[in-house]
This record gives structure tokens, sequence and C-alpha cells, in this order.
């Protein structure tokens, strides 16, 4: 059995809600997360275009029949080694080895660090949460738990979730859009975090994760609220093994990321002014 920790911090007016959260459960597999994902893509969008190609070359024929000895050889033998690329993830198991360091206990530390501070500089239009969810290496569990349980209870025009995961290192990284077909998580979020980093001088990057890697705010996504996940680099070659461990946190990446997330609350605090 697990649970999801939580607590709140309420605001005088409560015009807005921000959820802070990071999942604190942590894995190790035989591959490091980078592998993982790179197998993912390239098995995904592998049997994608091979898909495209038969299907056009399918349409072709039927106007003009041919038969190419050789194409169909480069098909097959491509199809094969997809399918092997696909079926290598089967040998990925999960452990309890990993110290998770930078994933997750980095960002469970950052969302107290943000409980501590806005509870001596509390806003007067933003009301709090304050998330660590369990089992986001299992199944995104502890946060669709959450949701189930709690989602009634939030405005979805003036709720924002902002999720840590993978924090410590110098470059920030914005996760903007995922999933294929695409989708974007939240263009005011997005905007904000992009903007304000750019004011503190702070080295971040946007980025689109079609497949391979999830984490906790997909499913907030879906249901329909604002959210956006922070993560930073170097480090994702380590994540899942013994290896992850506090050499892959920096008091600087660690830094940045809480005067940034400040930054941008204060402005969204005013805007509800």
């Amino acid at each position: 059995e697990t649970e999801n920790i939580y607590t709140k911090l309420k605001s005088q007016e409560g015009k807005a809600t921000v959820v802070f959260m990071g999942h604190w459960d942590s894995k190790s597999q035989t591959f490091p997360s980078s592998l993982r994902i790179i197998l993912i893509i390239l098995a995904v969008f592998g049997a994608l275009i091979l898909v495209i190609i038969y299907l056009i070359l399918s349409i072709i024929r039927i106007f003009i029949p041919f038969e190419i000895y050789l194409l169909n050889l480069i098909l097959f033998s491509s199809s094969i080694v997809i399918a092997i690329i696909g079926s290598l993830n089967f040998f990925n198991k999960t452990g309890n080895q990993s110290p998770g360091a930078y994933d997750n206990a980095s960002a469970v530390g950052v969302v107290i660090e943000l409980a501590r501070y806005f509870k001596n500089n509390p806003l007067n239009n933003i009301d709090f949460i304050f998330l660590a969810p369990s089992s986001e290496e299992l199944n995104l569990g502890g946060i669709k738990d959450f949701l189930k349980k709690h989602k009634e209870e939030f405005d979805i025009d003036t709720t924002y979730f902002i999720n840590y995961d993978l924090i410590g290192g110098n470059i920030i990284k914005l996760i903007y859009s995922f999933g294929i077909p695409r989708k974007v998580s939240s263009h005011k979020l997005n905007k904000l975090f992009l903007n304000s980093a750019k004011e503190l001088n702070l080295k971040i990057k946007d980025q689109y994760l079609p497949t391979g890697a999830w984490s906790d705010y997909m499913p907030v996504v879906y249901e329909g609220f604002e959210a956006c996940w922070l993560a930073t680099l170097p480090g994702l070659k380590m994540v899942h093994t013994k290896n992850d461990n506090m050499e892959l946190i920096t008091n600087k990446g660690l830094k940045d990321i809480l005067e940034l997330t400040i930054k941008v609350i204060e402005k969204l605090n005013s805007e509800y002014n």
C-alpha cells in the first residue's frame, strides 16, 4: 500500500489555486531512462512509418500492379528490426536499487521549500496545495487517485498544476506538449515560465515529448486543467540506475527552479488583483 502526501495553504481572497507536485517514489530498471525513451520512440515511429509505406504501396498496386523483390525484402527486414527494438523493453526489469536523488527526491525538496517560502510570504489571491503523489513510477496511480477524489473541488479556469520531475541540473526543461497526437499542456503557464526565465537570465528549453516517458502532469492535462512539467538536465542517463545520487544535484539547479517558480507565481498572483 502507498499514499499521497499533501497539505494546503489558504490565501485571503482565494481567487486561484496552484498545486505544486513532485512524486516521492523511485525505482531502478535494467535500462537507463534515456535508452528506454530512445527504444520506445524508435519502435513507435518506425512502426508508423512502415504502416504508412505499406498503405501507400497497397494503393499504388491497385492501379499499377508491380512486384519489386528488393523492396519487399527491405520492408520485411525493417519490420523484423523494429519488432526486435520494441521487444527489448520486455527485458527492462524493475527493481529498487536507485537512490532516487534526481528522480525524484530533489523535486520533493523543492515542493517542501516552496511550502516554507509561501507560508512565510503569503499571497493575497492564490491558495496553494503542496502535493507529493505516490506510484508515479508504477502507473501515475497517485495523481490519478488524487484527481478522482478532489478534482470537483477545483475551478478548472483558475487552477494551475506545476509538476517537478528530474530536478537539480543547471539547464531547465519545460515540457510544453506531449503525446501522439500532440497535446499542449498550458499556453498560459508555458508563456509565464519562458518569459520569467528570460527576465531572470536563466537557461531554459521548451520541449515536445512524443512518447517514451510519462509524468504526473499528464493525467492532469487530460482532465482539462492548466499544467506544466519542469525538469532539468543533465542527469537523464542516470535515472533509474544506482548512479541516481546527490552528485547529480547542484545548488544552482535548485536555486534557479525556486527563483523561477516564485517569480511566475508572483506574476500570476498580480493577474488576480
